[in-house]
């Protein structure tokens, strides 16, 4: 059996979030031989969430979320995505910095 290459759309994530808000974003890991991926995805930080768990397919988009609603200004979140995949196992790095909120 033949095992995937692996692409990665992001092998870092820096991002900010305003105190007292979450986000969502994603990131895209896929196939670069065509053949099939399976695996699962964890998050080292409770604070980050990754919405999918497991994968299948030639290309997933994995969004995720961070849980900022009692993130204090000047905080910084450390962690890592570990990617555990019939095509090897990865590490996608994440810094989240909590900013102050902007008034509009």
């Amino acid at each position: 059996m033949i095992r995937p290459q692996i692409g990665l759309s992001d092998i870092y994530l820096d991002l900010s979030v305003e105190t007292g808000t979450s986000f969502e974003r994603s990131f895209t890991i896929y196939s670069k031989n065509g053949q099939e991926l399976a695996g699962k995805i964890l998050s080292t930080n409770d604070k980050m969430v990754p919405v999918l768990t497991e994968l299948s397919g030639t290309e997933c988009e994995i969004p995720f979320y961070f849980k900022g609603k009692m993130a204090i200004p000047g905080e910084e979140h450390y962690g890592e995505f570990l990617l555990l995949t019939n095509g090897g196992e990865f590490n996608i790095p994440y810094c989240v910095t909590v900013t102050s909120r902007k008034y509009r």
